[in-house]
């Protein structure tokens, strides 16, 4: 959540405001992290981006693409 919040930061003139408590919520599920007042409503998706690579690597192996 800290670096989500660098790197979100000073975003406001975009219209982007991180809840802090929003944000510091740890789910496997799909959450927004933007305050009711922003302007852009700010999603928090998980993913395992360790299996994504490892299955396009299996099919790029398996399909020689």
């Amino acid at each position: 959540s800290a670096v989500r919040a660098d790197a979100l930061a000073n975003l406001e003139g975009f219209g982007i405001e991180i809840d802090p408590e929003r944000n510091a919520v740890r789910s496997k599920q799909a959450r927004v992290i933007s305050t009711d007042s922003s302007t852009v409503t700010v999603l928090v998706v998980p993913t395992n981006e360790e299996l994504a690579i490892a299955r396009a690597t299996d099919d790029l192996v398996r399909d020689g693409d």
